[in-house]
């Protein structure tokens, strides 16, 4: 469980806790590495951050004993060597890299491999991956079973914060023909996206906007080997939202997905199909201009997956595939790629010359039109170097961060990291927001590079493997190699994970808490204790409610909320206030409003709340005088009920009461507070007959609802 001290003290070890404090000097460095794996062959093919700067990654093991106490599944899947498969995994590192927080094994007696993850504002985290076992399925999810035992079938799976509790599996598949490198993406209301490609015909909803593949689509328009399928799971995979093919007569593969918060899904991959544009598209021509050539391309598909937003090809006369995906801060699209084609990069593009290159692009969030692209890599001259962009993320100053792998040596930055080249290697790159400036590059050397991630403080993260003994960084969880590439998967070497600190620009941080105002004195009291699960939200338009679109979150259990990697702009910080409840700071309902610039942290922006008490019960002329409300003794109307602020003992300005009605009956309800009591006002000639005589104590507290506070008088 997250404190609000150890969140105070991540901001201050990032120096992020004082109002206005800005970035000093980007110095780059491998911050931490280290291996993670066994005595086998283990792989990490993607990675994210947690809110704390905690990394999450998933991928293949083929090593048994890896799997921490109270982890979900602490057995591997086939723990008979001689006939192992591998599992999937779902392991959590601390963020600096010196602990592993738990490791999960997610497998059975067949394959798994863990292809893709995501964490979501709470911890939950999502995982996509292949998988041949069959038994692997929670109750109540879309897929219960394996298509056919002994095929792949892709799945996505959820699990909670701390790796032992699954959520939900669910199986996405059918047939013998498989479905193959599923990706996952999410949104804020907490449904997955799965992207994956497949030979399988019948997986497509009704009125999806491709139904059709292959021989179970139209004869003559869809029929190619593979396409592409996207499913949209709910909140608890116990349904799918759509599920539609995107293809035709060749091949179509898919790159990444992710998702916006108003449900749409963008798509990236290759396909050689030409036709597959829509109007108004930046690059509605496929151009490849010989045979098995592909064109990437770049799709989004609307809310219910009835129609295409756009697609839009992205490539030249010869091979282009697009990878990885993002949105800017701006909420445009940002791909990487690789291509063999010319003349695709903009006027003033960091790199204009093509080879057999990487590729970055920044494209509308409509698909219209290209506003940068540059090459990375070697030139034409150099024919033989190979050069690949494969994953992205984008930080909050619009810089682009990008890795993938080269051949080309002499392209490190003096700041770089690892500067010399050897033999085949992969790197970490940055790019200014125009992309006219290379701001960064290092090699990564024997190291194979899956998944990028950024934290909100700057710090990026890669996965892969490595074949190396001495990659991991000193005081790192595991510093020991132990790879040997005997197991299903020649991954040979270890799972690997590097961390490089300050290259991401530190996004704007705001935070606070939300608590239980007690005594509604707009103030945190020592006794007024935070409230878990209200929603927190940016209120773009200024309009005082929650819209859809508008960035939102959910205090933990603490009551701590974050919003983090925020732009420079003005913004509108409020509270939803749930029935019952009154918001009591700031201004008795009203928002927080402030300028935020690079780098700045606004701490301490807290929201009270206080619950309205209800209490309610009868002033009755008490005949026999035994302090009880029984069946036939008049009720008394007119009498006034009052609750006891200052504890005078009389009815003050301002107080809450209330006159009982025609059958004695009063109800009070609001924010009153402490342990006051609550009172019945005498009339002449009248004294209270019940044990604690005109008055009953301890009540006020918020929250509560309490019937039957009963006043019985009787005659003088």
């Amino acid at each position: 469980m997250r404190s609000k001290k150890s969140f105070i003290e991540i901001l201050e070890s990032r120096q992020l806790l004082s109002a206005g404090a800005q970035p000093g000097p980007a110095s780059v460095a491998r911050e931490w590495a280290t291996y993670l794996g066994g005595g086998e062959s283990d792989a990490v093919f993607d990675v994210a951050f947690d809110y704390v700067g905690n990394v999450l990654v998933t991928g293949f093991t083929d090593t048994p004993g890896l799997a921490t106490s109270g982890a979900y599944q602490t057995n591997f899947g086939n723990p008979d060597q001689e006939d192992s498969q591998g599992d999937a995994f779902v392991a959590k590192i601390s963020a600096d890299g010196k602990s592993l927080l738990f490791f999960t094994y997610l497998g059975g007696d067949g394959q798994e491999k863990g292809t893709s993850i995501e964490v979501d504002a709470y911890g939950n985290i999502y995982v996509t991956g292949m998988t041949s076992s069959s038994g692997l399925a929670t109750s109540g999810v879309y897929q219960p079973n394996l298509a056919e035992p002994g095929y792949t079938d892709a799945f996505v799976a959820k699990l909670d914060s701390t790796g032992g509790s699954l959520i939900y599996f669910s199986y996405f598949g059918g047939g013998y023909e498989g479905e193959f490198e599923p990706q996952v993406g999410i949104d804020s209301a907490g449904n997955a996206y799965l992207a994956a490609y497949t030979e399988t015909s019948g997986l497509a909803t009704p009125g999806a906007y491709q139904e059709g593949w292959a021989s179970g689509g139209i004869p003559g328009e869809y029929g190619g080997i593979y396409d592409v399928i996207v499913a949209k799971f709910n909140a608890d995979a116990s349904d799918l939202f759509y599920a539609t093919y995107i293809g035709g007569i060749g091949f179509e593969f898919p790159g990444e997905i992710i998702a916006d918060d108003a449900g749409n899904a963008y798509l990236t991959g290759s396909t050689n199909t030409e036709g597959l544009a829509t109007a108004g598209a930046f690059d509605t021509t496929w151009m490849p201009s010989f045979e098995g050539a592909a064109d990437a391309f770049v799709a989004s598909i609307n809310p219910n997956g009835t129609d295409l937003n756009f697609f839009t090809y992205l490539g030249g006369p010869f091979s282009d595939g697009a990878g990885s995906i993002a949105f800017d801060p701006a909420g445009n699209l940002v791909i990487v790629g690789t291509t063999q084609s010319p003349n695709l990069a903009t006027p003033g593009a960091y790199d204009t010359d093509e080879g057999y290159d990487g590729f970055v692009a920044r494209l509308s969030r409509d698909g219209s039109q290209v506003s940068a692209l540059t090459y990375l890599g070697g030139d034409t001259a150099q024919s033989q170097l190979e050069d690949r962009a494969l994953q992205v993320v984008v930080d909050s100053n619009n810089d682009v961060i990008v890795s993938g792998s080269t051949t080309t040596p002499g392209l490190a930055t003096p700041d770089a990291a690892e500067s010399e080249f050897v033999g085949g290697a992969h790197y970490v790159a940055k790019f200014s927001a125009d992309l006219s400036t290379l701001l960064y590059f290092s090699y990564i050397t024997k190291t194979t590079t899956h998944g990028l991630a950024m934290d909100r403080f700057g710090g990026v993260v890669l996965g892969g493997y490595s074949t190396d003994a001495d990659r991991a960084t000193a005081g790192a969880y595991d510093t020991t190699y132990g790879g040997t590439g005997s197991g299903y998967f020649s991954y040979t070497g270890d799972g690997m994970i590097n961390k490089f600190g300050n290259l991401g620009a530190k996004g704007a941080v705001v935070a606070g808490l939300v608590f239980n105002d007690v005594n509604a004195n707009g103030a945190r009291d020592s006794n007024d204790l935070g409230l878990a699960e209200v929603t927190v939200y940016l209120d773009t338009n200024a309009n005082g409610a929650l819209d859809p679109g508008e960035a939102r979150t959910r205090t933990d259990a603490n009551g701590l909320y974050y919003f983090d990697n925020l732009a420079p702009a003005t913004y509108h910080v409020r509270q939803a206030v749930g029935g019952g409840s009154r918001a009591t700071t700031p201004a008795n309902g009203g928002n927080f409003d402030f300028d935020l610039t690079p780098g700045k942290a606004l701490i301490g922006k807290n929201f009270g709340q206080t619950k309205s008490v209800v209490l309610s019960g009868f002033v009755f002329h008490d005949l026999d005088e035994d302090g009880i409300k029984d069946a036939g003794e008049p009720p008394l109307a007119g009498w006034r009920v009052f609750v006891d602020v200052n504890s005078n003992g009389i009815l003050d300005a301002g107080e809450p009461n209330k006159l009982t009605d025609d059958s004695g009956a009063y109800r009070l309800a609001g924010a009153f507070w402490g342990f006051g009591s609550i009172w019945v006002e005498l009339q002449d000639g009248w004294e209270a007959s019940t044990e604690f005589g005109q008055f009953h104590g301890g009540y006020g507290v918020t929250g509560q609802v309490l019937a039957g506070i009963n006043f019985g008088v009787r005659p003088v």
